[in-house]
């Protein structure tokens, strides 16, 4: 979500005037985390009142193309990654990095899924 308020999509947004910090921000975030087009016709037409011009959700392909963009991106804990799944995730984001403490049982398993997927 915080990779994708940077699309020129999401940055380019014509909001209707009067529309507030806190209703942009939801719009927003609504766009930009896949919850477009809303479940109900209510949501739906409360979405579309924040803007000049509705934008267009992004499709599956615009998401995966523009997220691939992220890179050189570092995560860290004070606390152990004590599963691949925690990996697999911090990858999608762009992680290249992670540092965390070490001692955890499942170390191993997490190392070798970190080191196939190029983070150091």
């Amino acid at each position: 979500n915080w990779w994708m308020r940077f699309h020129p999509r999401a940055l380019s947004l014509k909001f209707a005037k009067g529309v507030k910090r806190p209703e942009k921000s939801n719009a927003i975030d609504m766009l930009c985390s896949d919850q477009v087009p809303p479940e109900t016709e209510f949501e739906k037409q409360d979405y579309e009142r924040n803007f000049e011009e509705v934008p267009q959700p992004f499709t599956k392909e615009e998401r995966r193309e523009w997220l691939n963009k992220l890179s050189g991106v570092a995560v860290s804990s004070d606390a152990f990654f004590p599963f691949v799944d925690n990996v697999y995730r911090a990858a999608r984001s762009g992680v290249n990095y992670i540092a965390s403490p070490v001692g955890s049982q499942n170390d191993r398993p997490v190392f070798e899924a970190a080191e196939k997927l190029g983070i150091t």
